[in-house]
């Protein structure tokens, strides 16, 4: 018999929110611009379409607040597990959530990180590894300024933060550091690298990849994983775009912006080090990668005769095997900026010259993408930049079929991640909504159920990821089901399901 599929938008949007880590829910960016993704918050706004989208109204948008920081590019942002803002910064200084800059561990001048109004990626935070309420802040200058340093926050909740420690320096880098970096989990789930290009030293010629360790025992700030291995040809005294990483770490891309191309390749998270890099032509600034991995999204914001501005979209499995070096989607956008992902599974972008943004609501189908000009959204200015989160914030829902006929066994995966906070799990649990479960103790990488059902109807499938340390709920997902009987009866005296 044909199978019927129904899939449903509004399910795929819950079932994104549901597994969301609310730590990514509040953005600060541009000019006191600030987004919140908190669930009484959202709002609906009225979306222009762009290449040929309908108009619509658009619903379970996030809502926007006024912030004390303003930057033309980079910063970075974090929240508690309640979705509460913590502490946000440009890379320069530190604000509290009520507003306040922060102070130096001594209390006495305000904390200067050192990173820039125009470094493309001026900062980010990483949890400490093996903490509750620990995180390292970096940040970095532009250009070839070779300036990247770091503290360590503690932020019991967001009355209670503070600076812990001094300004340490990441040193003995390939190269001079400047515009951009970014966090990537390593493969064992719990510690992270630090990743940061190196320029060359003379005006023009090689520039590499330098990835620093942190563990719990802290960061391995003069030690990185020196990739002389994979280099490339910048010039020093450059502006550069957006350093991002695939969501399980394997994939990174790293637009040159004024060399006039973007590099990818993979790394090997387990040992810090990069291979089988490559480059394609293309100007370009704002990356980011489609929730399930299959697409690379780049914008151009220069408009040169050869990359006017817009948004270009690759398929990144053609990248990867070579099949293609070229993008398979042009979308004309004035001035785009930074792109990044949300906790709905959309990526973002800002307008850069004014109150505007632009929404991609289903990234994964760019063959018929829905995109939308949000005019007049935010209470200030984008600019360029947006928040830079690790891509590990972000993690995989349940995959698996979502129609099908009765008795036929279903597999199921779920991309279970120790949490973004780093916390350990204790296990998690999987209940397939007809009175069926499983428990695993695997706390993370990928997990597969395989489950067959005896009746129609309508199932939800729950998967809940438990805290080690006390044994409270970390995160959770769900995914529906409709199961069809698949069969024509005839007669009705015979039960077809016991």
């Amino acid at each position: 018999m044909k199978k019927i599929v129904i899939i449903s938008s509004l399910l795929l949007l819950t079932s994104f929110y549901s597994h969301a880590q609310k730590e990514t829910w509040n953005w600060t960016f541009g000019s006191k611009s600030g987004l919140t993704f908190k669930p009484d918050k959202l709002r609906s706004h009225a979306g222009i379409g762009l290449d040929q989208t309908p108009n619509a109204t658009l619903h379970d948008l996030p809502g926007a607040f006024l912030t004390q920081m303003s930057n033309l590019e980079g910063v970075f942002s974090i929240s508690d597990k309640e979705g509460d803002l913590l502490f946000y910064s440009n890379g320069i200084n530190i604000w509290k959530a009520d507003g306040t800059k922060m102070m130096d561990k001594t209390g006495l001048q305000t904390l200067v990180l050192g990173g820039h109004d125009s470094s493309s990626q001026s900062g980010i935070v990483v949890p400490y590894p093996g903490s509750n309420n620990r995180y390292i802040c970096v940040g970095l200058g532009e250009k070839k300024m070779n300036i990247m340093n770091y503290v360590i926050v503690q932020a019991n909740s967001p009355t209670d933060v503070s600076v812990i420690s001094d300004v340490e320096t990441f040193s003995n880098a390939v190269g001079l550091l400047g515009e951009s970096m970014t966090a990537v989990k390593h493969a064992n789930g719990q510690d992270w690298w630090i990743v940061a290009v190196g320029k060359p030293t003379t005006s023009s010629g090689f520039a590499y990849l330098n990835a620093w360790l942190v563990t719990a025992s802290g960061v391995e700030h003069s030690a990185p994983k020196k990739s002389t291995n994979t280099v490339f040809f910048v010039t020093a005294n450059t502006a550069n775009g957006y350093l991002k990483f695939t969501f399980d770490g394997k994939y990174f891309v790293y637009p040159t912006y004024d060399q006039k191309y973007f590099i990818f390749g993979e790394f090997d998270n387990a040992t810090g080090d990069f291979f089988n890099i490559r480059n394609i032509p293309g100007q370009m600034y704002g990356a980011e990668f489609s929730p399930d991995q299959k697409y690379l999204y780049l914008t151009a914001t220069s408009n040169s005769s050869s990359f006017p501005n817009g948004l270009y979209i690759y398929d990144f499995e053609e990248l990867k095997n070579d099949v293609s070096t070229s993008h398979f989607k042009y979308i004309s956008i004035p001035r785009p900026g930074a792109l990044q992902l949300d906790p709905f599974g959309r990526i973002w972008a800002g307008y850069s010259v004014n109150r505007d943004m632009v929404l991609i609501d289903n990234p994964d189908h760019p063959e018929s993408l829905r995109i939308y000009r949000l005019e007049n959204f935010l209470l200030q200015n984008s600019n360029f930049g947006l928040p830079s989160f690790s891509a590990s914030w972000f993690y995989m829902p349940i995959k698996g079929s979502t129609g099908f006929c009765v008795k036929e066994s279903q597999t199921y995966t779920f991309k279970v991640s120790k949490g973004a906070a780093a916390l350990e799990l204790s296990h998690t649990e999987w209940d397939f909504g007809d009175g069926s479960a499983a428990i695993t103790d695997k706390t993370f990488g990928e997990q597969t159920q395989s489950h067959t059902y005896n009746k129609p109807g309508t199932y939800t499938i729950t998967v809940r990821a438990f805290l080690q340390s006390d044994g409270s709920e970390a995160y959770h997902d769900v995914l529906k089901v409709t199961v069809y009987p698949c069969v024509i009866p005839v007669n009705p005296n015979v039960h077809l399901y016991h």
